[in-house]
């Protein structure tokens, strides 16, 4: 039986602390899922208490354990609960709600709209959004306590994000609804099916720990379908491979390498020989020269769609640079310029981000990976030989003269700036993560408010050889006005700072690691740009391909103007993944961890709207197999 009670301030248990108040409602707290099966789950909710700061004129809302978020800019930013629910491969989600006891607070609330996100731009001021319309409605919002979007799909697996509200908001009246004890019960009605899922009977090994991480019902999901391995998935395509032995038939294989052209091809060889040896069934697919984004992806589909195993890693060999002429001398394979220009215009080409991760989206519409992808951003043989002679070497024989630490070294670069989390990132990734799984050494490159390490400083540091570099901060794209040598990507630190240099493409050319050197994660701006148009060496070529025994053998960045605080976000995700944090991936390659710290950002409250453009912004540049 519900309960619902009307109650004014004064009669709540109430505890003042500076600026933010706690309203104490009762001794008992719950936020318990619980998943049955594939077909049902449930959440158990009770409040014990909550929490309301004042901003300036406004309140802030909050319970332990729930997201602030809204679903439109401007609105009210209320505690929410997220979750994700796996599906069966037909069949939609739908919900029941027993609302237990419910409150209404008879408060003068003036609740802080949701604000959109922040750019990591030097000098960018954002505005403060009000939707004043939606504030003069004398209504409760949200509308309805729980909404469950749309089925949509990761590679072997359908689900539906569902968002649970147990406040309700009236701007007019500046009353609180709260539903203080409930159960939801959501479940599975077989009458109606969005984007089903009918060609995958199994669980791809390499996407289980995305799986683990990012569905709440995932013990359901491995009852529901089972994990094929490695080794299984290799037995299955070598028989089918045998059956067709003699046929014009392209066989199967879970690595596919899309290469632009024949100048490569030799090369190309080499390196598919080298997978199979590690036990991959790599299959090389030869494109034009100069083929379009839509080429390209029309041909990745088509091996998705009809091979009877699904390329699990997708390379893509040739330059991404459009601007080129295509030539013996020059392969170009270019990328899709995504128009994004509905949510910003920044960009050298305004608010359209060059990106490869579009060619692994191929179960529906949506942003979530099906397959790994990266790029080898190479023009010819030179430049080819030097990333994949790297890669080799890195998996197989890596150098420990010098210092033999350096598999387990972390370089945390960050500046310092008021309003931003860059230094306070680099250091949790450590302290949180690194330090209390094995890791031995930590460089701290990391901005104060009174010092700046410099570039002499981080090069020095990156030069004693590392496996992973981590920077949060500003970054700058593109030409330094003198020529064409990419002299014009870099890192900068913050504004406290004045935005100093820390370290630039002209110290990655210079750089005498030998071997030493491992991957970079650098979620920021504009340095990753690989695209970028007449110059074909961003600050991931010169990591990646440069020459043969300089920089390392990954790199991941954004290829535009990105976001704070989801860069963060997936910056901690990016650290729990190398560190294999709580077994969450034993078995790590570069893709398992970038596409791991793209999904681990939907841990931060954000929309669905910037998630996406996330995804399109970060880009890898090296074998998406390379075992990290």
């Amino acid at each position: 039986m519900k309960k619902f009670i009307i109650v004014f301030l004064i009669l709540l248990n109430l505890v003042l602390f500076a600026s933010s108040k706690v309203f104490y409602l009762g001794p008992n707290s719950l936020n318990l899922f619980k998943s049955i099966d594939i077909y049902k789950s449930t959440i158990d909710f009770e409040v014990d208490k909550f929490f309301v700061e004042n901003d300036g004129e406004y309140d802030i809302i909050s319970i332990d354990g729930l997201s602030q978020f809204s679903f439109e800019e401007g609105y009210p930013s209320l505690p929410f609960i997220i979750k994700n629910i796996a599906l069966p491969d037909e069949g939609d989600l739908d919900y029941k709600i027993e609302i237990l006891e419910e409150i209404q607070i008879d408060g003068q609330f003036n609740i802080k709209p949701f604000q959109p996100p922040l750019f990591d731009v030097p000098g960018f001021v954002p505005n403060f959004v009000r939707d004043d319309y939606f504030y003069s409605l004398n209504q409760f919002y949200p509308s309805s306590v729980v909404t469950i979007i749309e089925p949509t799909g990761i590679r072997d697996v359908r689900f539906s994000k569902v968002y649970f509200s147990p406040f309700r908001y009236n701007p007019v009246t500046k009353k609180l609804i709260l539903i203080k004890k409930a159960r939801i019960t959501f479940f599975v009605n077989s009458s109606k099916s969005t984007n089903p899922i009918n060609n995958s009977p199994y669980l791809t090994e390499e996407f289980v720990p995305l799986y683990k991480e990012f569905l709440s019902n995932f013990d359901a999901v491995l009852k529901y379908k089972r994990v094929e391995t490695l080794q299984e998935r290799n037995e299955r395509i070598q028989k089918i491979r045998e059956s067709f032995k003699g046929d014009d038939f392209t066989p199967p294989g879970d690595y596919l390498i899309v290469v632009g052209g024949t100048t490569l091809s030799n090369k190309v060889k080499n390196f598919a020989s080298y997978k199979a040896k590690l036990g991959y069934s790599p299959v090389i697919m030869h494109l034009p020269n100069y083929s379009s984004s839509i080429v390209i992806k029309d041909s990745i589909q088509y091996a998705y769609n009809n091979w009877s195993v699904k390329p699990v890693y997708i390379l893509i060999v040739g330059d991404a640079d459009s601007t080129r002429t295509p030539s013996d001398n020059w392969v170009v394979m270019r990328p899709l310029w995504k128009d994004f220009r509905s949510v910003y215009s920044y960009g050298i080409k305004d608010g359209f981000v060059p990106n490869d991760h579009w060619y692994a989206c191929l179960n529906d519409t949506n942003y979530y990976p099906d397959a790994y992808i990266s790029r080898f951003n190479v023009k010819d043989t030179i430049t080819l030989n030097n990333i994949v002679n790297k890669t080799i070497k890195y998996e197989t024989n890596p150098q420990l003269t010098g210092n033999a630490d350096w598999f387990t070294t972390y370089v945390g670069v960050a500046g310092y700036e008021s309003g931003r989390i860059f230094d306070t990132t680099a250091t949790r990734v450590w302290k949180n993560y690194l330090r209390p799984y094995g890791w031995t050494d930590w460089d701290s490159m990391i901005e104060t408010k009174t010092w700046s390490p410099g570039r002499a400083a981080v090069a020095d540091s990156i030069n004693d050889g590392q496996n992973f570099i981590l920077f949060r901060g500003h970054g700058a794209e593109g030409y330094d006005g003198d020529a064409d040598d990419g002299k014009g990507f870099g890192w900068m630190g913050g504004a406290d700072q004045g935005y100093k240099d820390l370290y630039t493409n002209e110290d990655i050319a210079v750089r005498a690691n030998g071997y030493m050197g491992g991957f970079v994660f650098a979620p920021t701006c504009l340095a990753g740009n690989y695209a970028y148009p007449n110059d074909t060496n961003s600050m991931g070529d010169y990591w990646t391909h440069l020459t043969s025994n300089n920089g390392g053998v990954g790199y991941f960045g954004a290829t535009n103007v990105s976001l704070s605080y989801y860069n963060d976000s997936m910056s901690l995700g990016i650290g729990r993944a190398f560190a294999n944090y709580n077994n969450v991936m034993p078995d790590r390659t570069f893709g398992k961890v970038t596409n791991y710290a793209k999904l681990y950002m939907e841990t931060y409250a954000g929309t669905a709207t910037y998630f996406r453009l996330e995804n399109y912004l970060m880009n890898t540049l090296g074998d998406p197999a390379v075992k990290i």
